[in-house]
């Protein structure tokens, strides 16, 4: 058994720019989808429909956008500190 650890450090920088590049397009579908809600405003009105449709969709609409956010920054993170990975690995 080998304890050697054996990194293409060129496949490994593309992947992690990959990654890095999957969390600018989750991003930026983000910031499109927000324009586009804050564009539509209250669009269901004030009327008792309305309001029901509203306290069961604005609170989780947050809460996926809250979570959507962090996944682009997660994808962002990881492809930054993958992809320094060569740096070092390569010294």
């Amino acid at each position: 058994m080998s304890d050697q650890l054996r990194v293409d450090t060129d496949q490994l920088a593309l992947r992690a720019a990959g990654v890095q590049d999957l969390g600018s397009k989750v991003d930026y579908a983000l910031r499109a989808l927000d324009a586009a809600m804050a564009a539509a405003g209250s669009c269901w009105g004030n009327d008792e429909i309305g309001k029901a449709f509203a306290t069961n969709y604005v609170a989780p609409k947050d809460d996926v956008v809250k979570e959507l956010r962090a996944v682009a920054k997660g994808l962002t993170t990881t492809g930054e500190q993958v992809g320094s990975c060569p740096l070092v690995l390569d010294t």
